[in-house]
């Protein structure tokens, strides 16, 4: 049951989930963020901002698992009828194959993430004799950038999906010691930058052994400065927009403490129902995200600086 106001029972319980932090490290962040002028901040597990962004009501239903595979982490949570079950980490992740590269092929870290980015893939054939013709490549050598030596790509294809298999038994590994691997009726849905490698969802089938798994794009956001931010590496940050702005959530606790009520539709004065296509609607001080159960209300005016304009000054 979402809410039990006004129903007459003799005992109220509930299941909570409850995210912990060390209170140092949430200090110093806030530290920074106040040097830089922003105020009234608050923490979100990035894990859960990310499903908002990629997940449906129905899949948070029947239960679903996102794996968020980004540069330094790789995190997960698993939904269970519209609540958070669970979610872990690991420190492995997309920049641990430039690592890899990097030393088994003797070049230069830069050059490790260029040979990542162009030839990574788990899939394309790359021996001898292949249809796509090119089988070895010539990478500089680390500490000599102008001597270069020759390497195949299967090799590198070799190093790459050892670590890529790697991180996926990992989480298949905690996610069955949680106990909710068998009960996710809407599968896997595998997200952030690294979901981006050639053939990857086809190694997490095998991994996973059946489990639906589907790569998951954040839903696009109007933005002025013509982002595009349906792409995985994005899902995060939408996320964390959607958080901020969304009224289509749960009751929960902030980081500060504070109650986050669900906002009923007939509560919202002059709010914007979003609808497919996304269309621009920048009238006043709207927002739009292209998102067909959200509704957001008008943001009201302050005398502080706007945020997309706080952005620009910081990069």
């Amino acid at each position: 049951m979402d809410n039990p106001l006004n129903l007459n029972g003799s005992r109220l319980e509930v299941s909570v989930f409850i995210v912990t932090a060390k209170k140092t490290a949430l200090t110093n962040i806030k530290s920074i963020l106040n040097v830089l002028g922003i105020e009234n901040i608050k923490f979100v597990l990035d894990s859960y901002a990310t499903s908002l962004s990629v997940l449906t009501e129905q899949q948070k239903k029947f239960g679903v698992t996102v794996i968020d595979m980004g540069s330094t982490t790789t995190e997960f949570v698993i939904y269970k009828s519209n609540s958070v079950e669970y979610n872990g980490f690991l420190a492995i992740a997309s920049n641990n194959i430039t690592n890899d590269l990097s030393t088994m092929l003797h070049t230069p870290p830069k050059g490790a993430e260029q040979i990542k980015m162009k030839y990574g893939s788990l899939i394309k054939d790359y021996t001898p004799n292949n249809d796509l013709g090119a089988t070895k490549i010539r990478i500089s050598r680390l500490g000599d950038e102008e001597t270069t030596s020759e390497i195949a790509l299967d090799h590198i294809q070799t190093i790459i999906h050892a670590r890529v298999e790697e991180i996926l038994i990992l989480v298949r590994n905690q996610l069955k010691k949680s106990g909710f691997l068998d009960n996710i009726g809407s599968g896997i849905v595998m997200t952030g930058g690294l979901s981006n490698l050639d053939g990857i969802k086809e190694l997490a089938e095998n991994i996973f052994e059946g489990i639906p798994i589907s790569i998951g794009i954040p839903k696009n956001i109007e933005n002025p400065f013509n982002v595009n931010f349906d792409e995985p590496e994005m899902s995060t940050i939408v996320g964390l927009l959607m958080y901020l702005l969304s009224t289509n959530r749960t009751y929960q606790l902030d980081s500060s403490k504070r109650l986050i009520k669900p906002i009923k539709d007939n509560d919202i004065d002059g709010a914007i129902n979003i609808s497919k296509p996304l269309e621009t609607q920048q009238g006043g001080d709207n927002i739009e995200i292209k998102d067909n159960s959200t509704v957001l209300i008008p943001l009201e005016k302050k005398k502080k600086i706007n945020i997309w304009d706080k952005i620009k000054d910081i990069f």
